[in-house]
């Protein structure tokens, strides 16, 4: 998008605030864009809903660093590529992003395709405006290989033989990451304008973004770990942060573009790295209940 690293994030958890009522708890928001930006995020996206209106709350310097992504092209491009697995199914998916119809069918196979459906509209999302994605890659394979063994139709068979062809690219990756001291959580707000606009962790971020570039995912490697090597060397990073890292399903090559539908996948050369933003979500909530003792209570969709 601008040679930038920018992480999706699909939505915040409820927070338990009486019997049977659960609220957005859009107070995480800001602790949660800190820790992504501390990871070589250079913005966060997020597209229209329970999130987006809790943006303008964000302190001036985060509030930079978010930005609300169009999703209808993902979500039109998700319909149409797996309108064969539509048709053979009788299923739909609605304006909602709701996967509604057929009610016969087994419980495998309907949450399947409900994962099939939702993640790949995030997939293609990340594909068009290259982005860091939070999807389970063992989990989207696994329902692509659940569907293609009840499908019939073959035009459905060749899309879902040609997704599985290209998430098949992908490995693990150990990316280097700033891990922020326990006991230093309350300066970051102090040091946080000076972290971003830092040399080294610019650097870090156009990396970051390298890394969904096949090409360029080994060099990047290297130079991102040489990169928050010389952050937590230097003041006053080093007071703030020690060198960690992260896990990333990155592609490692450009897969053979031997079918239309692969063709019409691979028309940017751009794929999408996979993230797990549910553990920063988990230290989000652990550092909110830390500072907020009296509102402990049950979350739901963590």
């Amino acid at each position: 998008m601008n040679g930038y690293n920018i992480v999706l994030i699909e939505g915040l958890p409820l927070r338990k605030v009486s019997d049977g009522h659960f609220k957005v708890e859009g107070s995480l928001l800001p602790i949660v864009v800190e820790e992504l930006v501390s990871r070589s995020a250079i913005s966060i996206a997020i597209r229209p809903g329970n999130v987006s209106h809790f943006i303008d709350e964000l302190p001036e310097v985060l509030k930079r660093r978010v930005q609300l992504i169009d999703d209808s092209s993902a979500f039109q491009h998700t319909k149409a590529l797996l309108n064969p697995i539509s048709e053979e199914f009788e299923v739909v998916l609605d304006e909602h992003g709701a996967l509604v119809g057929n009610k016969r069918l087994p419980k495998s196979l309907d949450r399947a395709l409900t994962y099939l459906f939702f993640e790949l509209s995030t997939y293609l999302l990340g594909m068009q405006y290259q982005l860091q994605v939070d999807i389970d890659l063992e989990r989207f394979q696994k329902s692509i290989k659940i569907i293609k063994d009840s499908a019939r139709n073959p035009d459905g068979r060749a899309v879902l033989a040609a997704l599985l062809g290209i998430l098949r690219t992908y490995r693990k990756q150990d990316l280097a990451a700033l891990a922020a001291l326990p006991d230093a959580k309350s300066e970051l707000v102090e040091l946080f304008s000076q972290l971003i606009e830092d040399q080294t962790y610019i650097e870090n971020c156009a990396n970051a973004y390298g890394i969904g570039f096949p090409g360029r995912l080994k060099r990047c490697l290297v130079l991102i770990r040489r990169g928050c090597e010389s952050i937590v060397s230097r003041k006053p990073f080093k007071q703030m942060f020690n060198l960690g890292s992260r896990a990333v399903e990155a592609a490692t090559c450009v897969p053979m573009p031997n079918s239309e539908v692969t063709e019409r996948l691979l028309k940017r050369d751009f794929l999408p790295p996979m993230v797990k933003i549910r553990p920063i979500i988990t230290d989000a909530i652990k550092m909110w209940e830390k500072t907020n003792p009296d509102l402990r209570s049950e979350w739901w969709g963590i």
